[in-house]
């Protein structure tokens, strides 16, 4: 049980969400894979919650629901199958799920395709899926409220942009974010949590030089969200190096976690990052 590695853990978890269909609550994990002790899982990935992050599995409250990129890609097959966009009834025909997991997601049916467009383009999806993606705007055609699926050209005099005389002219970037190469410093890694917080599920409300350094909303659940303290540093080993109090913090965001032990959940920016893309 000693040898257990974060390996083990990430694939007792998808194998135990594969039977069950959904992510696993812990006691059903342990049933599972019994090597999968707590002090083994705040080791390797620090909470629970974000091992099933890591795992690649949707977690919202105490009952855990079917993860996003499996109820996306099922409900998009359906939509390629029938050439057109499910009612609730044709979905339960032709779907594992009910249709509970999605309109506790998206509140109502007809919502419920803006939020598989908009979950398609954050996870980069919209090119593997251009028929289901053109479906969906078909659906919404002349909707003033679909506005936001057509892309906006960025205006350049409203932002004051315009070239310098001094300096070479360079193509788009051959990325979707808004910064090039990874942080060297704690400084970046606060820039590139800015840039992905909405996808993590926070919003900040303060950032301030002394410690902690962030204060945010997080995301805990559907409809629930709870403040917390967050410390940054380029490396989490480096909350020991500066001597803060563990017991005034909730959360590292670093982009590098070389601290096992660490007693607080880590947030490793530099792992989320390749996931991402």
């Amino acid at each position: 049980m000693s040898n257990v590695k974060k390996e083990d853990i990430i694939a007792a978890i998808k194998e135990c969400a594969q039977n069950l269909g959904r992510a696993p609550k812990y006691a059903e994990l342990l049933n599972h894979f019994p090597s999968a002790k707590m002090g083994a899982i705040r080791k390797y990935l620090g909470t629970y919650t974000l091992a099933l992050q890591e795992s690649g599995l949707d977690c919202l409250g105490a009952g855990f629901e079917v993860a996003m990129d499996e109820l996306f890609r099922d409900w998009a097959l359906i939509v390629r199958k029938m050439k057109k966009l499910p009612t609730m009834t044709e979905y339960e025909h032709q779907s594992k799920y009910s249709v509970r997991p999605l309109t506790g997601r998206f509140k109502r049916w007809a919502q419920m395709p803006r939020g598989m467009h908009e979950y398609a383009r954050q996870q980069k999806l919209d090119v593997e899926y251009a028929d289901v993606m053109n479906m969906i705007r078909e659906h919404y055609r002349g909707e003033p409220e679909s506005a936001w699926m057509l892309e906006r050209p960025v205006d350049l005099k409203a932002t004051g942009a315009y070239e310098l005389p001094d300096r070479p002219v360079l193509g788009p970037p051959l990325t979707s974010m808004h910064m090039s190469c990874g942080p060297t410093n704690e400084q970046g890694v606060l820039f590139l949590f800015a840039l992905l917080a909405k996808d993590l599920g926070f919003v900040v409300e303060l950032i301030r030089t002394e410690y902690p350094d962030c204060q945010a909303l997080r995301q805990v659940g559907l409809e629930r969200w709870q403040r917390v303290w967050i410390e940054f540093e380029y490396e989490s080993r480096n909350f020991l190096k500066h001597f803060h109090d563990a017991s005034k913090a909730d959360i590292i965001v670093c982009w590098e976690h070389n601290w096992p032990e660490c007693p607080l959940p880590v947030i490793e920016l530099k792992g989320l990052v390749k996931r991402l893309g």
